[in-house]
């Protein structure tokens, strides 16, 4: 099982960003071997926010109905009420609001989390969790 994060979703499922290429070539190859092996992926729904706020930000609008669409057809998303108290634990380890949601979701269901977020994965490791940096 492993618990994905907006930032390997997103540079899955953008077109190329000459400034993101290398990372968007990983999380491409990464997301279609998970697929191909059929990996269980979570992710907390916060997740749909995040995706549709960041390509509508890079593309301005373009692909939001196709990613979410991907999304909720690919990955188990987990509701706030399953997490939250967890959440606000792991959010007393410094970590960013929506960091929390993704931590707990690889908590509550003991997958690894994989991110392109250095300080996300950092804290993940730092409280136990299995998490893998996409760079």
């Amino acid at each position: 099982m492993i618990t994905i994060d907006a930032s390997i979703l997103v540079d899955a499922l953008l077109e190329e960003i000459e400034s993101a290429k290398e990372r968007q070539r990983k999380s491409k190859a990464l997301l279609a071997f998970l697929l191909s092996q059929n990996f269980e992926l979570n992710a907390p729904k916060i997740v749909l926010v995040e995706v549709t706020s960041a390509i509508r930000r890079l593309t301005g609008r373009k692909d939001v109905d196709d990613a979410l669409n991907f999304i909720k057809s690919n990955i188990s998303l987990y509701d706030e009420k399953d997490i939250i108290e967890n959440a606000i634990e792991v959010a007393k380890e410094g970590c960013r609001a929506a960091d929390a949601y993704y931590i707990s979701t690889a908590m509550k269901t003991g997958s690894m989390l994989v991110s392109a977020d250095r300080r996300m994965v950092d804290i993940a490791k730092s409280i136990g969790v299995k998490a893998i940096l996409i760079k």
